[in-house]
């Protein structure tokens, strides 16, 4: 591990990059909650819109295609089945997809709308109209062509834009759940 001297201070790099992360996530945090939700909508909105454009142009345009490397790039994908191409009948996928979809709009409309105050609202808020938004991006692909189309290549799997905002709003969601069991505790 490295040592850092400042002024006959010793502390470790981990420490200071520790501390470091925590006040950038801190600051984030506080700056969500600040927010208004039609704002965060409206961004959810835009990214909806993208990848709804994008999956067009996967399906049309731009159907070759374009590697970066072997491990990345632009690599159209009709998926029939779930994560990692697990086979999964579609009319199963979207029963079990539309309760989800009204839960999170029960969540975000009502059971959120009650509790706008206190450190996490934004990011609770956030994390849920990304995951919404993922979601009814991906139900629309599957009631239009009982398939998903995916088309970012990562690593050795293709994914679209509506799977990074349901992953990355599932995180949201936690990292906000778990800052207020921290303030409760």
């Amino acid at each position: 591990m490295y040592v850092i001297e400042i002024n006959g201070f010793a502390s470790h790099a981990y420490y200071l990059l520790h501390a470091t992360s925590y006040f950038i996530m801190n600051r984030f945090i506080r700056y969500l909650d600040y927010l208004r939700p039609q704002f965060i909508f409206s961004v959810s909105g835009v990214f909806l819109l993208l990848d709804r454009w994008l999956k067009g142009q996967a399906r049309g345009v731009w159907n070759a295609p374009r590697l970066i490397n072997k491990f990345l790039g632009w690599e159209p994908f009709f998926n029939r089945g779930v994560a990692f191409s697990l086979p999964v009948s579609t009319r199963v996928i979207i029963g079990l997809t539309v309760p989800v979809i009204i839960l999170i709009v029960y969540d975000l409309f009502i059971k959120t709308h009650e509790k706008r105050s206190g450190t996490g609202y934004g990011l609770r808020v956030t994390g849920l109209a990304f995951i919404l938004v993922g979601a009814i991006s991906n139900l629309i692909d599957r009631i239009m062509w009982r398939g998903t189309i995916d088309y970012f290549l990562v690593l050795t799997g293709v994914i679209n834009l509506a799977d990074v905002l349901i992953v990355g709003g599932v995180l949201l969601y936690l990292l906000a759940k778990s800052g207020q069991r921290g303030i409760k505790n």
